[in-house]
């Protein structure tokens, strides 16, 4: 989705919209995982791994956020 915020053309726009639907459509299969491959108590820890990363990799993105994106000034 950044792809399609930074861009001026309308195609590459919708391309990468479709591509960041396309990943937040496969989140749910992310969270299926771990529950089908560990039993009972294995199952919860794996998907409490599973969320503790994305929830960091959240946290750390905006430290480094300005070094990834030149924001226009306006």
């Amino acid at each position: 989705m950044l792809i399609a915020s930074l861009t001026g053309n309308a195609a590459i726009a919708f391309t990468g919209l479709c591509l960041g639907a396309c990943i937040q459509g496969a989140v749910p299969l992310l969270y299926s995982f771990p529950s089908q491959h560990f039993p009972g108590a294995r199952g919860a820890v794996a998907l409490a791994l599973v969320n503790s990363i994305g929830n960091i990799g959240g946290f750390e993105f905006t430290k480094i956020q300005h070094l990834s994106v030149a924001w226009p000034e306006e």
